[in-house]
């Protein structure tokens, strides 16, 4: 998607994440700000930024910051590195398909630039051979 296209799904990704933050209790240890506030902001972000692979690496990076396996709350010792391995794998699938998408793309050209070297070598050797005969004709008189 281009910058201009759905400008009514940023609009809302705004208004959602000015709502959350406005709502979000950090210091609350209800799932609800501990979880759920946060998750709801992270689609508020890509409303805003429409970027998978954005919102991964920042998922990726708060849930690896705040996740402790020692803690007594479920949030922090699961969710939080569940979300972390989720956010991980989600990045690497986006770019195993970009460098597939690549290398589909670039195929054909690469391949008719290897056709193309091929037969400029051909030529060049089969050139340098009629050179040769040429001048060993001429040196047989």
């Amino acid at each position: 998607m281009n910058e201009l296209s759905h400008p009514w799904l940023r609009i809302g990704g705004v208004a959602l994440a000015a709502a959350i933050v406005f709502l979000l209790n950090i210091n609350d240890p209800s799932p609800l700000h501990q979880l759920w506030l946060p998750l709801s902001l992270a689609v508020a972000a890509y409303l805003i930024t429409q970027s998978a692979m954005a919102v991964a690496i920042a998922a990726f990076a708060l849930a690896t910051a705040h996740s402790d396996p020692e803690a007594a709350s479920w949030i922090p010792s699961r969710a939080y590195p569940g979300i972390a391995l989720i956010s991980l794998v989600v990045g690497f699938g986006i770019a195993w398909n970009r460098f597939r998408l690549h290398i589909a793309a670039t195929h054909e050209a690469r391949w008719a630039a290897r056709r193309q070297a091929e037969a400029e070598a051909e030529q060049s050797s089969g050139a340098d051979e009629a050179d040769k005969a040429d001048k060993q004709n001429q040196n047989n008189p």
